[in-house]
Order: structure tokens, then C-alpha cells, then sequence
């Protein structure tokens, strides 16, 4: 299966895209991704082929997730648009009320 990732959309898009089966990684889904699997910082990073203060700056917003990055994350977690989406269902199901 071949993935298609974006990182730059417009809200109304994003319904569309999850129907079309494609799977958005970007930096808010990368951190998400690294705290449900209980990676480090370190872990995430060596995962992605990163070192820990760029993983730490594209975390933050301040640097762009690369293509090489999103890949290595879909080929080491081993995800699919499925997987994605059902992972980050239980990342906002087990948020603490008012996070």
C-alpha cells in the first residue's frame, strides 16, 4: 500500500482525507505517536533517524517533519491509515479532562 502524507491542510479537508485513506503525520501526530508507544525522546529520535534536538524542535513546531521522518515512522510502527486513526483515538480517549 502506498501512503500519502500531508502536513499542510485546511480543517473541512481533513474529513475528506481520512475517507481517502491517507494518513497525516505531522508534528503533533509524531509527539502523540511517541507517547503512546512510551518512547523517549532518545528512543523516538533513533527511530527516526534524528537526533534527540531535532526530534525536540520538530515536536515543538519549530522545524518541518521531513519525508524521510514520516516514512521511518509509518515503516518502524508499522502503520497504516487504520492503525493511525485508531491510535490516536486512544490517545484523546485517555487525555485527562481539561488536557
Amino acid at each position: 500500500m502506498t501512503a500519502i502524507f500531508l502536513f499542510t491542510l485546511h480543517a473541512r479537508n481533513l474529513a475528506q482525507l481520512k475517507e481517502a485513506n491517507v494518513m497525516i503525520i505531522d508534528f503533533t501526530t509524531a509527539k502523540k505517536l511517541r507517547l503512546i508507544y512510551r518512547l523517549s525522546l532518545a528512543e523516538m529520535a533513533a527511530l527516526l533517524g534524528v537526533s534527540e534536538s531535532h526530534l525536540w524542535r520538530v515536536e515543538k513546531g519549530e522545524r518541518p517533519i521531513n519525508e524521510t521522518m514520516r516514512r521511518r515512522c509509518v515503516e518502524e510502527l508499522e502503520l497504516t491509515p487504520d492503525k493511525l486513526t485508531r491510535l490516536l483515538d486512544i490517545y484523546r480517549d485517555t487525555l485527562l479532562p481539561g488536557k
